[in-house]
């Protein structure tokens, strides 16, 4: 009677399973222009142990404008409810440009959407609806 090798079948197992566990962890969502602002970009977030790695990319800002980033908890719409929590107060450089790293201290499963709003007047210019 010949033996079935069962490790390799195991181990491969393991391997799907960990790729599968480590797609769930991370969520690309896409800025959506709101009022004609004309910004771009997207967020890509990270589900590490003690909360969420963000990674901004945003385009179609004004140079030297001053912007705010938010996470809305309980939608995933940015116009409605109340922002939570700050991600990242920045500035457009002279080509309209801002990218920025940051940890957040929500679970991913907490973010709903994220803003980009104007500091000077709290407009709302931009939002991404985050789904896993």
């Amino acid at each position: 009677m010949r033996r079935v090798p069962v490790l390799p079948i195991v181990l491969a197992a393991c391997l799907v399973s960990s790729i599968a566990l480590a797609a769930s962890n991370r969520v690309n969502a896409t800025f959506e222009s709101l009022s004609a602002s004309g910004i771009q970009g997207s967020a890509d977030l990270n589900s590490v142990a003690s909360g969420t790695l963000i990674h901004e990319s945003l385009r179609g800002l004004v140079p030297g404008v001053e912007y705010v980033s938010f996470i809305y908890q309980q939608d995933k719409t940015c116009a409605s409810g109340v922002p939570t929590t700050q991600v990242m107060t920045f500035t457009a450089n002279p080509a309209g440009i801002a990218t920025f790293n940051t940890k957040v201290d929500l679970e991913l499963s907490q973010i709903g959407s994220i803003s980009v709003q104007r500091v000077s007047d709290n407009a709302l210019l931009a939002c991404a609806s985050v789904t896993e």
